[in-house]
């Protein structure tokens, strides 16, 4: 069971990460700023290239060659990982901090049976288990992730087994010491329905048991809207609106958030036809001076500020039942010049 601990479990601050070049650094992730609370599902949705699996992938310290954090503070129990030697993180990988990767077939050493590689990362951090118990262990861990003869399909080779089951392999190797935070990135991407949605009730029931708390990192909303509890949506490396589930679902404050919205709910436009958010967004090394949404934002047309100035994340007014919320940050905020303008209304043609 995960140790409880006081304040925020993860509190992310000012984060930047760059890669060098032609002109110099280029700012991958820009300033990102975000808490997870014990026991939570917070979720990091946006585009693909919106630096959502680079944020996450600094917090585990498993940055690609090249790439680096810049500044900005990654507190895990009060301890700043940006700053910690590789020897410390590798007590706290695999332990403390794990991680479900997108793709479980190249996650897996095709190479191994499965049951030797859950085995690795068991005694990993329990050297002192004996050859018997490293078994008995690996064999409950799959047995609670729901695979059927556990003993049998430890002895098998990824490639014998499907993608819903290599999933919750891996699943079961994150969840092997009740580690507080668990970071799942895409679990279900090449996944039919109904097997997604046995490895997200598989991911709810391991969490529970171990009393973790999780970032889930997805472009499905639909799966953002059952299984999280508060949401930051990311846009060209920068959180652009931060809230609980339910607000960001019935009242977006970003016209990003509310055309990503608009786009899965089955919005028309003034013409009828099914929305999309024009255009794409800005390479890295070319976003505008302003705001990076603004070349396909229906508020941002024609508005001098929305082309000069960066808008900055900022707290939004929270009705009298929200105002004994959770500290800043945790509570609904979004970095538009007009977030109090009504975004929905606004991409179907009807007025504000």
């Amino acid at each position: 069971m995960s140790t409880t601990y006081p304040g925020p479990l993860l509190s992310v601050q000012d984060l930047t990460i760059e890669v060098a070049g032609d002109d110099g650094p280029v700012r991958l992730v820009d300033g990102v700023t975000f808490e997870v609370h014990q026991d939570e599902v917070f979720a990091l949705v946006g585009e693909s290239g919106s630096g959502k699996s680079l944020t996450v992938l600094a917090i585990m310290d498993l940055l690609p060659p090249g790439v680096r954090i810049a500044s900005g503070r990654i507190l895990f129990r009060g301890r700043d990982l940006a700053r910690l030697p590789e020897s410390e993180m590798r007590r706290l990988r695999g332990k403390d901090l794990a991680m479900v990767f997108q793709d479980p077939m190249s996650a897996l050493n095709p190479l191994q049976r499965v049951g030797r590689q859950l085995a690795e990362a068991v005694r990993l951090h329990a050297s002192g288990l004996n050859r018997r118990q490293t078994a008995d262990k690996v064999h409950s861990l799959l047995a609670a992730v729901g695979v059927p003869d556990p003993e049998g399909r430890a002895a098998s080779y990824p490639h014998q087994w499907s993608g819903g089951m290599r999933q919750r392999a891996m699943i079961a190797m994150a969840m092997a010491h009740d580690p507080g935070l668990l970071i799942a990135d895409e679990p279900t991407t090449a996944l039919d329905v109904t097997v997604q949605a046995e490895v997200m009730d598989v991911l709810a029931e391991a969490r529970r048991r171990a009393g973790s708390a999780m970032i889930l990192i997805t472009h499905d909303l639909g799966l953002v809207a059952e299984a999280a509890d508060r949401v930051a949506v990311m846009y060209s490396g920068r959180v652009v609106e931060t809230a609980d589930v339910h607000r960001l679902f019935t009242s977006p404050a970003h016209p990003y958030t509310a055309g990503l919205l608009a786009s899965i709910l089955g919005e028309g436009t003034a013409g009828g036809r099914a929305f999309a958010i024009p255009g794409a967004p800005p390479a890295a090394a070319e976003r505008p001076a302003g705001c990076a949404f603004q070349p396909r934002c229906h508020l941002g047309s024609g508005r001098d500020e929305c082309t000069t100035a960066r808008p900055v994340l900022t707290l939004l007014p929270t009705p009298p039942a929200d105002a004994d919320g959770p500290a800043p940050f945790a509570g609904p905020a979004a970095a538009c010049h007009f977030a109090g303008e009504s975004t929905l209304n606004l991409l179907k043609g009807q007025p504000a």
